[in-house]
């Protein structure tokens, strides 16, 4: 694993170094990371075992709704972020903004910092396989979840107070020394609020959490350990940055106090800054007088930058004043300031200069020095960036609970083999987030790992299955999940989908090409504890190839015992009940028909349905009724010539086949028709 010294991370499936390092050698080449001073012990090579995270793959993301459908067409944010995910293209963050980026990710999002939310992106993507770190996660989200008031405290703390550590960290080992003393006042800042966090917790009163030993050993005694140095790095700042000037320049600098040098240059500066404010005092008395000096106070000041000083009067007090600025000389006109000077200010102004530069260039040693002091430090600011950030996850998900209009439980995980999924009335989060109509569904599997669902378009098929992966992920990231009551979630090791169109046209993927890969790559990677949705597969090509291809990939994952939902529209395959007696369920989604019209009732209900309504559902689309006539026309035409070949005995398609061969000798023609009579045996079988 390559990692950025940071809590970013990059992984790689090497299995030694002998395999890293040319590789890592192409990946820094193409990135153009060598040469680059300020990267020196940016990165280090440690291994990382995935032994402990679910694995989902990047196309089940995005088609189960985890993840936006965009986000993996922007451009990655960063350079560095770009070696992520084996890809050049980074994904990015969801817009909360945008419906159309609407996942899970922008339901449970509801951190407050930027570690935090990269944190929370990390978890989704990787679930957790490991119970005893589940249910930790789980007992601190159950705690917070039941107070709202503490959860605001401490976010609005952290929103407020908490700039990305992590970042700044790595900016202190990386960027240009003259942003040292900026980026080292901003990590100050962020570890100061920690005393107040930890206190903000003690006087909650809420002895639950604060003796909680999952909150002790990954929250607050984490933090109490670092306390030292915390301490150290503070006092580090404090003492290296010149803090007075800062108020007054808004520029960063070295304190006096590093040398006898500055000392002296700080003392000629303390004089010349005084002998400007009596000369500005006395201006003011000569120019203004009888005018309100608090009102002047307000809108004409003393404006003090690295290379001048000059007198700053509002937008409103210039016209106000334009007769007593008439003897100044205006050297800049901005929409909300206009700057002024005179001769003696600007005299006064130079030798300020000439003080800045001479401090600067005095203090650049001293710089080199506190940079290699507190790139020590980079270490602390990133484990408690990581705490912070583990924190702000943690509220994130109890904030999904307090804010929900429905109920919400704690799933309740086994990594028993004999578990199964027994949840009563489960809701989509994602729908769930977005109206309170949604139907809810029970999801129980009982002693089966098949389900197969059949049902018109538009009728929730698809809803329901994803509803069920996507409730896996909430589960094992320790979330609450949107149900009445859940009495057993397996642990599953990966989650595999095979959902949507989608060609590659530039690789030379067709849809179908693409929907068999994808196929494909579920009959590789699952295994017993693996959860596989598939939805409509084998539609890219002819129906019976289609049904062939799906009620083979069904069977074997039959024959795996892997836990799996398969929606489809060939009805048939609701033979594999009988094939597999106890491991495969029927289902289907409800509809109720009233003369010609069909309403859905988005309900799970045990069978099988007696059609897709696809000319139903076109109808509702809108699709022109002459049209609509007469797909009912050919649909009956096809079921009526079907229904023929179906009356025809075995016996006498393989007499039809033999007269064929013998009598017909044109072999092109011979082909064509032997194909059709295989064709029809094919139907045969299928009814």
């Amino acid at each position: 694993m390559l990692k950025e010294n940071s809590p970013i991370t990059y992984s790689f499936a090497f299995s030694n170094h002998s395999e890293v390092l040319p590789s890592l050698h192409i990946l820094f080449t193409k990135l153009s990371l060598y040469g680059i001073d300020s990267d020196h012990k940016m990165y280090s090579l440690d291994n990382f075992d995935d032994s402990n995270y679910a694995t989902i793959s990047t196309d089940t993301r995005l088609s189960i709704g985890l993840l936006a459908s965009a986000t993996d067409t922007k451009p990655p944010p960063t350079k560095r972020n770009a070696i992520k995910d084996y890809t050049i293209t980074l994904p990015q963050f969801p817009d909360k903004t945008n419906d159309d980026e609407f996942c899970l990710f922008t339901v449970l999002d509801n951190t407050v910092t930027k570690p935090g939310r990269r944190k929370l992106f990390d978890w989704i993507q990787a679930p957790l396989k490991n119970l005893a770190i589940i249910k930790a996660r789980q007992e601190m989200v159950a705690l917070f979840s039941e107070n709202s008031d503490l959860v605001e405290q401490i976010q609005r703390l952290l929103k407020t107070n908490c700039p990305d550590l992590a970042r700044t960290g790595l900016k202190i080992q990386s960027s240009q020394i003259r942003y040292l003393l900026k980026n080292l006042h901003s990590a100050k800042v962020g570890l100061a609020v920690l005393p107040t966090l930890l206190e903000t917790i003690e006087d909650s009163g809420l002895s639950e959490l604060v003796e909680n030993q999952t909150f002790k050993s990954q929250i607050s005694g984490p933090l109490a350990t670092l306390s030292t140095d915390i301490e150290g790095f503070i006092k580090l700042v404090d003492n290296a940055v010149d803090f007075e000037h800062f108020l007054l320049t808004r520029e960063y600098r070295v304190a006096a106090s590093a040398s006898e040098t500055l000392k002296e240059i700080k003392k000629e500066e303390d004089e010349v800054k005084r002998k400007i404010e009596n000369y500005f005092r006395q201006i003011k008395e000569e120019n203004f007088a009888g005018i309100d000096k608090k009102l002047l106070k307000a809108v004409i000041t003393l404006k003090y930058e690295e290379t001048t000083v000059t007198i700053r009067v509002t937008k409103k007090a210039r016209t106000q004043y334009s007769k007593q600025l008439s003897s100044f000389t205006e050297i800049s006109s901005k929409n909300a300031e206009h700057l002024y000077t005179t001769s003696a200010l600007s005299n006064l102004s130079s030798r300020w200069q000439e003080l800045q530069e001479s401090y600067t260039e005095t203090s650049e040693s001293m710089l080199l020095e506190l940079k290699q002091l507190s790139t020590d430090y980079s270490d602390i600011l990133f484990s408690v960036s990581d705490i912070l950030s583990e924190l702000d996850c943690i509220l994130s998900l109890a904030k999904v609970v307090i804010n929900s209009s429905g109920n919400y439980v704690l799933p309740k995980l086994s990594d028993s083999p004999e578990t199964t999924f027994n949840i009563s009335q489960a809701r989509h989060p994602v729908l769930d987030n977005i109206s309170n109509d949604v139907i809810p569904n029970d999801i129980r599997f009982d002693n089966t790992r098949m389900i197969i669902i059949t049902g018109p378009n538009m009728g929730g098929k698809s809803t329901y299955i994803k509803m069920v992966a996507l409730l896996s992920v909430m589960a094992q990231i320790g979330s609450f999940i949107p149900a009445d009551d859940c009495q057993s979630m397996p642990l599953v090791d990966k989650i595999l989908a095979r959902i949507g169109a989608n060609d590659q046209p530039q690789y030379g993927v067709s849809t179908f090409m693409s929907e068999m890969m994808e196929t494909s790559n579920i009959l590789r990677q699952s295994t017993k504890n693996s959860l596989v949705i598939i939805d409509e597969l084998g539609r890219g090509t002819s129906t019976y190839d289609g049904f062939g291809l799906a009620c083979a990939v069904a069977s074997e994952l039959v024959e795996r015992q892997t836990f799996c939902l398969q929606a489809t529209h060939f009805h048939e395959m609701s033979r594999l009940e009988n094939d597999f007696p106890g491991k495969v369920k029927n289902y289907r989604v409800g509809v109720f028909e009233e003369n010609e019209n069909v309403t859905f009732t988005y309900q799970l209900e045990a069978g099988v349905s007696k059609g897709s309504y696809g000319i139903n559902c076109a109808k509702l689309a809108g699709i022109p009724d002459d049209v609509v006539k007469n797909a009912s026309r050919y649909a009956d035409q096809l079921e009526n010539i079907s229904q023929s070949i179906l009356e025809l005995e075995p016996s006498t398609i393989e007499k039809m086949k033999a007269i064929v061969d013998s009598e017909i000798s044109d072999e092109e023609k011979k082909i064509k028709i032997l194909t059709s009579l295989n064709e029809h045996q094919k139907a045969l079988f299928i009814s």
